[in-house]
């Protein structure tokens, strides 16, 4: 009588969990609780790449900026330099 006792009561837990987790994956689309910060740090390291490549395109279009005015001096400075030629 009590190992009949103990088979019913084993037999109703394993449906409770059984049912449990049907609805959870009917209702809530999971079996087992989601870790939701991983795919936020997805997410947070895909947006930080996009930042990562803008500065980057940022200091490259800075050092051609620096390349440019160097460049623009230098030929000031040889025109200077051709004008002062010529005044002698």
């Amino acid at each position: 009588m009590v190992m009949m006792m103990m088979m019913m009561m084993m037999m109703m837990m394993m449906m409770i969990t059984i049912t449990s987790t049907i609805t959870r994956i009917i209702w809530l689309g999971e079996a087992w609780p989601v870790d939701t910060t991983a795919r936020m740090t997805k997410e947070e390291e895909e947006e930080e790449e996009e930042e990562e490549e803008e500065e980057e395109e940022e200091e490259e279009e800075e050092e051609e900026d620096e390349e440019q005015e160097q460049e623009q001096e230098q030929e000031e400075q040889e025109q200077e330099e051709e004008e002062e030629v010529e005044e002698l």
